[in-house]
């Protein structure tokens, strides 16, 4: 299962790729307004790689333990993002190969419209400082000269995978929290296969 979410998430980093390449955008630098927003949410599955990674890597039951005593329940920054303590808004992603898939998409993705066209979705932070790239991207996508992974569709196929860890979102520490839970009880069962 978590294979299956890593093939995803490496089709989305090579699309992601292709785009920044093809359209030389990227993140401005150093931005981590994304990550310190305390809304972010993720489901069960999409976190699942990451909290495989933790387990492998014996840090699951240290990481376990600091949401439980910082975010017991409560809606917190994700507890993997590490600000820059001298630019407010500036930061880095400490587990950035591992991250879900919200956080590979956010700022870097497509939806349908109510008229199923394909619309890029960007930041508030890419439309304020570049708005005529915005502009002129949006226009190419929409074109169908230039491509962004659609979130919509990959949703669907995280879906497939597992249903009942795509459902429900939950605050981005929660996931995880449930995600290492998830783990630690299959790890217990004899027929585990992961």
């Amino acid at each position: 299962m978590i294979g299956q979410v890593l093939e995803v998430y490496a089709r989305i980093d090579s699309q992601i790729d292709e785009f920044n390449r093809s359209e030389s955008f990227r993140c401005p630098p150093g931005c981590g307004r994304c990550c310190e927003n305390p809304d972010v949410e993720a489901t069960v599955l999409e976190i699942l790689p990451l909290a495989w990674h933790l387990y492998e890597s014996n840090r699951a039951e240290e990481i376990y333990d600091r949401i439980e005593t910082e975010n017991p329940g409560s809606h917190r920054a994700c507890i993997h993002y590490a600000a820059d303590p001298a630019i407010g808004g500036n930061g880095r992603c400490t587990v950035y190969e591992q991250r879900p898939y919200l956080c590979r998409m956010f700022g870097f993705s497509a939806r349908y419209d109510k008229h199923g066209k394909t619309m890029p979705v960007f930041c508030k932070q890419h439309k304020s400082i570049w708005p005529e790239e915005i502009e002129r991207i949006s226009q190419r996508v929409q074109d169908g000269v230039s491509s962004l992974p659609n979130y919509q569709n990959l949703h669907y196929e995280l879906y497939g995978i597992h249903p009942d860890l795509q459902s429900q979102r939950f605050p981005i520490n929660i996931a995880l929290k449930k995600a290492i839970e998830y783990l630690y009880f299959y790890r217990r069962r004899p027929d585990h296969a992961a």
